[in-house]
Formats: C-alpha cells, structure tokens, sequence
C-alpha cells in the first residue's frame, strides 16, 4: 500500500461534477460482428452520472467504442433513454459474480 504522502495527484479530466446515484436499468448492447448485427439485453446499475456521462457496473465487460442504450427511471421523473459510448471498462474488487466498472460519454439522452 502506498502512503498518503507518496502518492501522485491526478488531474481531475471532468468538466462536470458526478452525482452518486444507484439506479437498476436495461441495457441494449448492438453491434456488428462477423457481418450480422448483433443484439445483446440486459440488466445494469447507474452508479453515478453527469451531463457528459455515466459510469455503469455491469456483468462483463465493454469494448470501448461499443454503443450501449441504457433504459431507467430516475427518481421522480419520466423514463430515461440514454445512448452512449463505451469509453472504458474495468474489474470491480466485489466479491460474488464478476462485476466490470464501465465508464460512459452521454452521445444522445430523451425523456418517454
């Protein structure tokens, strides 16, 4: 472990501040592989979010430049669909079933 004192800042690459949220939605994964479009449904959590995006904790992991269609109910208000892109992914250090850290850029978002 590292001392406090030894380690290194980082510079903060947000523009704008994250709210902790912990929200259930659906996903849709699509993307073309081996010249058909594939089409993948499931279930993930917002755990924080932003005008510029989310991070998600999901089952497996994302390949960054995937396109994902998250699905939920914000507290309070309308159903909301967002579209992002995949930016990066990462293990979570949870015990039970992998879980993956999957960080996201906002590209579109509409209220139903």
């Amino acid at each position: 472990m590292v001392a406090a004192s030894e380690r290194v800042r980082v510079k903060e690459k947000r523009r704008q501040p994250r709210v902790p949220c912990d929200q259930v939605a659906g996903y849709v994964r699509s993307g073309v592989e081996s010249a058909a479009v594939e089409f993948e449904e499931g279930t993930t959590r917002v755990l924080n979010k932003s005008p510029e995006g989310m991070l998600l904790r999901m089952p497996r992991p994302m390949d960054p430049g995937r396109i994902l269609e998250v699905t939920f109910h914000p507290e309070g208000n309308p159903e909301l669909h967002t579209v992002l892109e995949v930016r990066w992914s990462k293990p979570s250090q949870s015990a039970g079933a992998p879980q993956y850290f999957v960080g996201c850029r906002n590209l579109f978002a509409c209220l139903s």
